[in-house]
């Protein structure tokens, strides 16, 4: 768990992201797809990371180099896939609890 000590801009959001998953040797091609609330810093991260997501995938094409897909424990490993778009997902129970906080307040005031 990494404290946020800043201000929850989508830019840092997306800074402090990019630091654990370099702690825990994760590569930002491997996110397929992130869940968050409706906020708009959490919409803004999720655009940030998915044009570096992107931008990344293209600069890997643009190399051109070849690396050997092989079979480990009866597992295919295809070292050139990666997800080149990432998909923002905005939490489902998030988005009705505050549908229903609308309708209590229009309905009760």
């Amino acid at each position: 768990m990494t404290e946020l000590k800043d201000k929850h801009t989508g830019i840092y959001i997306k800074n402090m992201v990019e630091k654990v998953l370099e702690k825990y040797n994760f590569y930002i091609q491997q996110i397929y797809s992130i869940t968050t609330d409706n906020g708009a810093n959490m919409i803004s991260f999720v655009n940030l990371l998915g044009s570096e997501i992107e931008d990344e995938v293209i600069e890997m094409e643009n190399e051109n180099f070849e690396t050997r897909d092989h079979f480990e424990d009866g597992v295919f490993f295809d070292h050139n896939f990666s997800f080149n778009k990432l998909i923002g997902i905005r939490c489902a129970a998030h988005t009705l609890q505050l549908a229903i906080k609308d309708y209590k307040k229009r309905r009760f005031q």
